[in-house]
């Protein structure tokens, strides 16, 4: 017999105001206090007509982390609240809530059920920590980074880091902290021999993109040993930057470091509505469709429609949503060709699956079809740590008027800057392995750089919620050099 969902108490009358207005404290104060802070009335969850009604607490759990992992954000939160009303209270159940509200851009409801969360257990040495992660979680996706980090101040100085929480700080501090980080490559010039030839220029150099100065990304400086000389060079139309290299007949290796300041930056309340009115004339061309992202193709359009909302901000959050539940990632080797049977955009579309740059095609042919300006970045994935290896990745870089160029994907929060775990090289308007006779010379040997790396490293499994699919890693090297902590003094 199915059961009717039913609602904790907790959850739909989040609303219980302190009885003294004058007592109604500061977030800044919340963290050591215990008052709430009254964010105003919360909405009920909206039930889907599909959604499991199912028995014990378990089954519920484990459907609405799937959901979750899957990126069915509202899904999940009506999981998460059946769950609550099964053992109401519990901490990682309400925390799931909000998070899974927070990835929804309701942050007034989230940040109000995550404050709620944390003044229930702020007493428990165990479940605190958790509770106040979960609220500087969710005051990190809503762009207020100054209590999220005054959060994590708070959880420093008061032995929080000694819980099982820690890793979860660990993560907020990395997306909070302003970071230093140094990104080698190692290049082996004998590479540009054999299937690799076309990647050398008619005067033997090749080219080697550096990090992208972009949202969040400052101060690029690097060094280059083993060639015998280079040039730095623009790539047009305000793609970044490269090195032109002329390798030395005597030396095997060529290496390249870059250093580079990570500034993380939340655009997540500054995001607003615009028409084309608004797009400046130089940035109407990334409207336009290129080779492989068919942006004026009839699939496109039809798609495009059906994820139109009442904003452009909605609407952008709808394609990556849809990408997410939809496209399945798959290994490169696996997916359809981009240059061949109409390819690139059309070709994930028709198929439901794709790797990196195949989705984000369609990404991007869908975000022109609705009127907002969009391209690619090319670059390395994978930063998380103190040190490791990367695999390449391509995501989308798409223009909002009063934010500017921003990322876009579907693995990360909406709206903030840089990528956390990408460091971007360059950018392009379409898929770097696009016919030859169509693609840019430049482009497409910076796509295939990867291709004169050293060593490649084996691939390692990686999930993203959906699938599970072989990222090569190809030697590419990051470290991270220093992390301004001054803040949590």
């Amino acid at each position: 017999m199915q059961r009717k969902p039913k609602h904790n108490g907790l959850l739909d009358n989040a609303t219980a105001e302190l009885n003294d207005s004058d007592a109604v404290l500061s977030r800044r104060a919340l963290f050591g206090s215990g008052a709430l802070t009254v964010l105003g009335i919360l909405a009920k969850p909206t039930a889907f007509a599909s959604a499991p009604i199912l028995d014990t607490f378990d089954e519920v759990s484990a459907q609405a982390q799937k959901e979750m992992q899957a990126g069915n954000y509202q899904r999940s939160e009506i999981l998460w609240r059946q769950a609550n009303d099964l053992r109401p209270q519990t901490e990682y159940v309400v925390r799931w809530i909000s998070h899974c509200l927070s990835r929804q851009r309701k942050f007034d409801q989230a940040i109000r059920i995550a404050e709620i969360n944390h003044q229930t257990h702020r007493n428990d040495p165990n479940l605190a920590p958790w509770s106040l992660m979960g609220l500087c979680d969710v005051l990190a996706d809503s762009g207020d980074y100054a209590n999220a980090k005054l959060g994590l101040k708070y959880a420093a100085n008061h032995n929080y880091l000694e819980s099982e929480a820690k890793p979860f700080y660990d993560a907020l501090l990395a997306r909070l902290a302003p970071t230093t980080y140094e990104l080698t490559f190692r290049i082996d010039p004998a590479r540009l021999n054999g299937q690799n030839k076309s990647l050398a220029n008619e005067d033997g150099s090749f080219y080697c993109p550096l990090p992208l100065q972009a949202a969040g990304i400052e101060k690029i400086s690097y060094t280059l040993t083993g060639a015998k000389s280079y040039r730095e060079l623009d790539i047009p139309n305000n793609s970044g930057k490269a090195l032109r290299i002329y390798p030395d007949p005597i030396n095997t290796q060529i290496q390249v470091t870059a250093i580079y300041n990570v500034a993380p930056n939340s655009f997540a309340r500054k995001v607003r509505d615009f028409t084309r009115a608004d797009i400046p004339a130089d940035v109407q061309s990334y409207l336009k469709p290129t080779p492989d992202v068919q942006s004026d193709a009839p699939s496109v359009i039809k798609l495009a429609a059906e994820l139109r909302r009442s904003d452009k901000i909605k609407t952008i959050e709808a394609v990556f949503e849809w990408s997410a539940q939809t496209i399945p990632l798959e290994p490169y080797q696996k997916s359809g060709s981009l240059s061949s049977g109409g390819g690139g955009a059309l070709t994930v579309l028709k198929e439901s699956s794709g790797h990196c740059e195949g989705r984000a095609s369609l990404e991007i042919a869908t975000l022109r079809a609705l009127g907002i300006p969009a391209r690619f970045i090319r670059g390395a994935a994978g930063i998380g740590g103190e040190q490791g290896d990367l695999s390449w990745h391509s995501w989308v870089e798409m223009y909002i008027p009063d934010a500017g160029w921003i990322p876009g994907d579907h693995l990360h929060p909406m709206f903030y800057a840089p990528e956390p775990a990408c460091i971007g090289l360059y950018r392009y308007t379409s898929p770097g392995d696009a016919p030859c006779d169509t693609a840019d010379d430049l482009i497409r040997k910076l796509w295939h750089f990867q291709d004169l790396i050293c060593e490649i490293v084996p691939s390692v499994s990686v999930s993203n919620g959906q699938s599970v699919f072989n990222a090569g890693q190809f030697g590419v090297h990051y470290r991270r050099l220093k992390q301004d902590l001054s803040w949590l003094r």
